[in-house]
């Protein structure tokens, strides 16, 4: 499978398990900002990338003789996500407002709490 043929199949695996993960969160959880946080999370898994973790994860395993696809797709969504989780993190303690063109974590919650501060401040 060519780099092409496993982003299509990977993003689609990676989109359910991501709708899945935020529709249980939503479902325990009922707030509109962690909804929208939720959200914005999938923007940012998806605002890019070619998958070149991911299917280097999957040729290292199917080259040592490897034959379980369903398993090291599974691996490979935990690795792609623990990734993200580790750039949303970088980019809170960096305190950086964009990462190739899109905005961060950090600055897409500054952008909800700047709301709930104006809203607060326009109560008063």
């Amino acid at each position: 499978m060519d780099l092409v043929d496993f982003k299509t199949t990977f993003d689609g695996v990676l989109q359910t398990y991501i709708e899945q993960k935020i529709a249980l969160s939503v479902d325990l959880l009922d707030n509109k900002r962690l909804k929208k946080i939720m959200e914005y999370i999938q923007t940012f898994i998806f605002s890019g990338g070619k998958r070149l973790r991911p299917y280097c994860v999957r040729a290292v395993y199917t080259g040592l003789g490897g034959r379980e696809e369903k398993e090291i797709i599974k691996f490979a969504v935990m690795f792609e996500v623990f990734h993200a989780m580790a750039l949303i993190h970088d980019d809170i303690i960096d305190s950086a407002d964009k990462r190739h063109n899109v905005s961060t974590m950090h600055g897409f919650v500054e952008t909800l709490l700047d709301d709930v501060r104006d809203k607060h401040h326009a109560a008063e």
